[in-house]
């Protein structure tokens, strides 16, 4: 996009400048390629006005990226539309006045602004090499290069050297992985010049696992578990599941899902033959990471029980106990062990609606007592309650219906006698002085 740039320049260059004048008044004029400008040359009483060029021809076009026009009360522009680096140098305006020549001249500097030149955006650097964050910056005059490092100002230091060519990095580390800011200034007597350009390094290194990675996984007969496997890597790793030395495919008992840095392994627990290792193996062009992880089968939870401990015109409040809080529940605890319940979900619904149209709120163990609310008054609700462990949901408990108080009006306040509000009036004055001899 071309910027439009209007210089009016007066220069009066002899002793005759009574006779020629420039606008506005400036030996010296720097302006950036590819702007344009405008110089008058006005004279009274002068014939004959011309434009020279730094070469001496005379600037006769009428048209055209440089040229000239004729304006009112001997008024003579000159007009550069784009102007070139070929254009600089002395322009002379030249008239006769009573036989004799007089001039007015003017000196264009054409500049270059600073450009960026080999400075990509996103630039790959592998991990335990030496890297050149490249950033090639072109101006005339020659500009001066800064940088930021991560948010924080270049400091001279035996990992990080400022090159011409761009900011050239000893032993790189995942921790150089970030945003790097080369900022490019230019400066002359007349113009200067300011840009910068975001870089983003990326680190290129073999897989890593992430933070907290889970190698056990819990589940039941008849259940879902999703097992994760989470591992950093640029590029980004491609994931597989191994089980009994077989790459796991899609199928009626596993599903597949990738996300930035993280596969996840659904798992459909429609008999025992699921259970036992699992090997998630994270591949990229720098290397493989391999683990393994174990799925290992419990008991579903079991339904809880509940109470309702009290009923609102628009809430309702339970107490939730879980059978290992109960004294004698009659379970067989020789089957698979039964993991300790972290929280349950709460089912709720009017009488006419259907259970996958019931509305749910998930709530923590720690959560006693809990209490429903938003409820309608006057209304007749059905709840139940599931249990959750780190294997899932168990099914849910026998529903129990429960209605609302009907809404509680405002009363109207008793209409006072006369002795009965002076009693009241008086009693709000001794309140008050006794708060004023506090």
């Amino acid at each position: 996009m071309r910027c439009l740039v209007i210089f009016l320049v007066f220069i009066v260059s002899y002793s005759g400048s009574q006779h020629i004048q420039l606008t506005p008044n400036r030996k010296e004029v720097s302006a950036f390629g590819n702007t344009s400008y405008i110089v008058a040359c006005r004279s009274e009483g002068a014939t004959n006005l011309i434009w020279r060029r730094p070469d001496g021809s005379v600037i006769q076009e009428n048209s055209g990226r440089v040229h000239v026009e004729e304006g009112q009360d001997s008024l003579l522009e000159l007009i550069f539309q784009n102007i070139a680096k070929k254009d600089k140098g002395e322009y002379i305006c030249a008239g006769e006045v009573d036989g004799q020549e007089y001039r007015a001249s003017f000196t264009l500097s054409v500049l270059k602004p600073i450009t960026f030149t080999d400075a990509p955006e996103v630039q790959l650097a592998p991990e335990g090499r030496d890297f050149l964050v490249k950033c090639e910056v072109g101006s005339d005059p020659k500009p001066t290069v800064s940088w930021r490092i991560k948010g924080k100002t270049f400091r001279k230091s035996p990992k990080y050297e400022i090159r011409k060519n761009g900011l050239y990095i000893r032993n790189v580390t995942l921790e150089d992985d970030g945003i790097y800011l080369c900022k490019a200034s230019m400066f002359s007597p007349q113009l200067t010049d300011f840009k910068e350009q975001k870089i983003s390094l990326k680190v290129q290194h073999k897989p890593k696992w992430s933070p907290g990675h889970e190698e056990q996984f819990y589940g039941f007969l008849g259940g879902i578990t999703n097992m994760t496997c989470g591992a950093r890597a640029e590029p980004g790793a491609d994931f597989s599941w191994i089980k009994d030395g077989i790459i796991l495919q899609a199928n009626e008992y596993y599903q597949m899902f990738t996300f930035e840095h993280l596969s996840v392994l659904q798992v459909n627990i429609k008999n025992e033959s699921v259970f036992g290792d699992y090997e998630c193996k994270a591949t990229n062009t720098y290397g493989t990471l391999e683990r393994v992880v174990v799925l290992e089968m419990v008991s579903k939870p079991q339904p809880p029980t509940f109470k309702v401990k009290a009923v609102r015109s628009t809430h309702v409040y339970l107490e939730i106990y879980d059978y290992e809080m109960v004294a004698d529940q009659g379970l067989d605890r020789s089957g698979p062990m039964y993991l300790e319940v972290t929280g349950h979900k709460i089912q709720y619904k009017t009488e006419k609606q259907e259970w996958n149209k019931a509305q749910e709120m998930i709530v923590d163990k720690d959560s006693r007592p809990c209490s429903i609310a938003g409820l309608h008054f006057d209304t007749e609700y059905e709840i139940r309650i599931a249990a959750r462990s780190s294997a899932g949901y168990g099914d849910f408990s026998t529903p129990k219906k429960i209605r609302t108080l009907r809404q509680v009006t405002t009363v109207p306040p008793i209409p006072m006698t006369g002795a009965a509000q002076a009693i009241a009036s008086t009693f709000s004055i001794l309140s008050f002085l006794s708060l004023l001899c506090f």
